[in-house]
């Protein structure tokens, strides 16, 4: 019996190793294929991190891009704002030139309509000097037919 003991031990023993062999080489492949996993996985995410990098690079070149339009477009809309102010300035500056000019106008027909009575005033004091003139010359032709001074009303 000592030999049946043996090998049956025997085989127990090589039951066990080949049992705990099999079990660590599952293992050792599930690691495998973890590890695998990992690694791929690993890759793809460098990969992603690369993509997400040069995205980010773009990114901050673009948002410089787009800062410096925006310096450009405040420095435009102040500029065009300035003109707007001048624009504004220029309009109240034509309405009061406008305002002037009506009011020279204003005044100009005043002063033409002034004029216009001062002109019949003198056609006036003209047609009465005139009319004293001849008087006069009635008086002066009274006076030499006659020995006597007669006066006149008119004057």
């Amino acid at each position: 019996m000592n030999d049946q003991d043996f090998v049956n031990e025997y085989i127990r023993v090589l039951n066990e190793t080949v049992n705990e062999a099999i079990t660590k080489n599952i293992v050792m492949q599930a690691q495998l294929s973890v590890s695998k996993k990992v690694a791929d996985r690993t890759v793809e995410l460098e990969s992603k991190i690369r993509e997400l990098t040069s995205v980010s690079t773009d990114n901050n070149a673009l948002q410089s891009q787009l800062n410096a339009l925006k310096g450009h477009l405040e420095s435009a809309n102040q500029q065009l704002n300035n003109k707007n102010s001048h624009v504004e300035t220029f309009k109240r500056e034509l309405v009061d030139a406008r305002n002037v000019i009506k009011s020279h106008a204003l005044e100009k027909d005043s002063l033409i309509a002034e004029i216009e009575s001062l002109k019949q005033q003198i056609e006036e004091l003209k047609s009465k000097k005139k009319k004293k003139e001849k008087t006069l010359n009635n008086v002066a032709l009274f006076e030499d037919n006659s020995d006597t001074i007669a006066i006149n009303d008119t004057f």
